[in-house]
């Protein structure tokens, strides 16, 4: 008799590191690998305070009102030359970080957004 284990879910969470271009470790695309990639924001939740860094400015949130989510999260947001977008978001609670790969989506090649630091 042959009992076959059932094996762990598989996290949607795809990673590509490339050195293909720059002899380096760089972040690649998670749908078609292709290295050229830029920072699009980046959204940091914590507690009672959000901050959302977008092109060259700053938006910082408090609110007094309590947080539906515990911990804390970081999300950044990329879109590659490749017209794939996509996002990781780092959420931390009671010791364990949990990353999570998200709004993975096509963009045109006239739709392409602005980048962090520069618009």
């Amino acid at each position: 008799m042959i009992v076959h284990n059932k094996e762990p879910e598989v996290s949607p969470f795809r990673l590509i590191i490339s050195t293909a271009t720059l002899n380096e470790p760089v972040i690649a695309c998670p749908v078609c690998g292709y290295d050229y990639v830029h920072i699009r924001d980046v959204q940091v939740h914590q507690n009672h305070n959000h901050v959302h860094v977008h092109g060259d400015d700053c938006d910082v949130t408090r609110t007094t009102a309590g947080s539906r989510n515990r911990g804390s999260s970081v999300t950044i947001r990329f879109w590659g030359e490749c017209q794939h977008a996509f996002a990781y978001t780092w959420s931390f609670h009671k010791g364990n970080t949990r990353v999570t790969l998200h709004d993975v989506a096509s963009i045109g090649i006239n739709q392409f957004p602005s980048c962090l630091w520069r618009d």
